[in-house]
């Protein structure tokens, strides 16, 4: 035994061989390998944290350049990226990932020198757009609208006023642009710059050449008189009074008023539009009723924007001009019956239970009927019209499948007229309890001629 003394010596000794190199290794696993140089610089024990602080260390600020709104000059304006939490991202964790750990003890007689690779940034876009939104530019009080110059009678004298450039910026446009701008990694941005078109100025200035030749075109503007036709010998005249509201004199020319145009044709609109809308209707007993809801598929429907569009252009005109009413649906105006449904439609009464055709204002056909149900599936009251003629239909419900010889749909959504064969009687007071489920049944007697008859596109009041 004495002569195996020196073996536990040597176990000691690998032991702390091992264990020095085993937490050299760990070590490596956290921290750059001695020797190692990052674009120059030695980070030898440095973990990956410490040279990104060092690379973002500079700081960086953006500027703005905008307009001062007392002097209309440009100013400067800066932000502090850093306080938005701008940080440059590196490749640091790669290039430890990437050393030789397992024999880190070699890096102690030689060099390793790394070029990093740049991989983007971070930024708290919350905070940059809390930064933009306290921009100089960005607040109200900074933001002075321009004025025009204009023409102005007094006493029977037109003047020009004073325009003002003011200082108001697209603030929209201009917040884009800046977050942009920071999200590229610019340093600087020009509000102000003319190609960016951010900053407004008066359309007519002062000085501006013309006013004088348009203040000789005003005069003959005022004197035209624009008819805007309706439907049928119905028109409305704009006179001279409606025209000073509807045109402004602007820069070299006479300009339209939008605003007030836009409530002029709203007016036509309230005034003579029929579609879903409640007006008078003489009946066949003699009686006046009020027709036209919510249900209606009939009447004239105004195009405002056409419409506005047709009255804009002859309003730029010199002389008198006649336009015309744009309708996306139209009625059949009788300028006699003095309504939209014309001379030739179908009339039904639900509380007399009776139907009535006529053409070119004749009584061709009449029948007794039964409409929908009453108080349970009643036929809905307004204006419709006949868009489809079928033969040997199936209405089918939730509760019924009824096949018909004669179906004549007057709205979109399955109500019409068809024979009703099973019925042996009409008229009366069957609907109460024994009508139909919203349709108008007929005599098949009535409906084969009437079908053969009535043509598309013809009214339907129900009352």
């Amino acid at each position: 035994m004495k002569k195996l003394w020196w073996i536990i010596p040597v176990i000691l000794l690998l032991g702390a061989v091992g264990y020095f190199y085993y937490t050299g290794y760990q070590r490596s696993l956290n921290e750059y390998l001695q020797g190692t140089y990052i674009n120059g610089m030695d980070v030898s024990g440095m973990k990956p944290a410490d040279v990104d602080a060092i690379l973002n260390k500079p700081g960086r600020t953006f500027t703005v350049t905008e307009m001062n709104a007392e002097t209309r000059e440009p100013m400067e304006e800066t932000m502090d990226l850093k306080a938005l939490g701008y940080t440059q991202l590196f490749d640091t964790q790669g290039i430890l990932d990437r050393q030789p750990h397992w024999d880190w003890f070699v890096s102690y007689w030689k060099q390793n020198r790394q070029e990093i690779a740049y991989t983007g940034f971070t930024i708290d876009e919350n905070k940059v757009a809390s930064a933009i939104a306290s921009l100089y530019c960005m607040q109200p009080e900074n933001n002075i609208a321009p004025v025009d110059a204009e023409l102005k009678a007094e006493d029977g004298h037109y003047f020009v006023t004073e325009s003002d450039d003011g200082c108001q910026i697209d603030t929209d446009a201009a917040a884009r642009l800046v977050q942009e701008a920071v999200m590229a990694e610019k340093v600087t941005i020009d509000l102000t710059a003319e190609d960016l078109g951010l900053y407004s100025e008066a359309a007519v200035k002062t000085d501006d050449a013309g006013l004088a030749k348009q203040i000789e075109d005003l005069n003959k503007v005022w004197e035209k008189t624009i008819t805007v036709e309706m439907y049928g010998s119905v028109k409305e005249v704009i006179d001279e009074e409606m025209l000073r509201k509807l045109l402004i004199p602007k820069e070299f020319d006479v300009y339209i008023n939008e605003t007030e145009l836009t409530a002029y044709v709203e007016e036509l609109f309230d005034q003579y539009s029929t579609w879903q809308r409640e007006r008078e209707f003489k009946t066949s007993t003699g009686k006046t009723v009020k027709i036209g809801t919510e249900n209606d598929i009939f009447g004239y429907d105004m195009n405002k924007e056409e419409t506005k569009a047709a009255i804009h252009d002859a309003l730029l005109s010199k002389k008198d001009e006649t336009c015309e009413a744009v309708w996306d649906y139209e009625g059949y105006w009788d300028d006699e019956m003095g309504n939209d449904i014309g001379r030739t439609y179908v009339e039904i009464s639900i509380e007399d239970q009776h139907l009535w055709y006529y053409v070119d204002g004749e009584l061709k056909m009449e029948t007794d009927v039964v409409t929908g149900n009453r108080g349970v599936t009643d036929t809905p009251k307004g204006v419709f019209v006949i868009w489809a003629k079928r033969t040997k239909v199936t209405l089918i419900g939730e509760d019924y499948q009824t096949p018909v010889e004669l179906w004549l749909p007057i709205t979109w959504d399955g109500i019409g007229i068809h024979d009703a064969s099973w019925r042996s009687t009409f008229g009366g007071s069957l609907y109460d309890g024994g009508g139909s489920h919203g349709c108008i049944n007929t005599p098949y007697s009535f409906c084969q001629p009437f079908f053969d008859t009535v043509e598309l596109e013809t009214p339907v009041v129900i009352y």
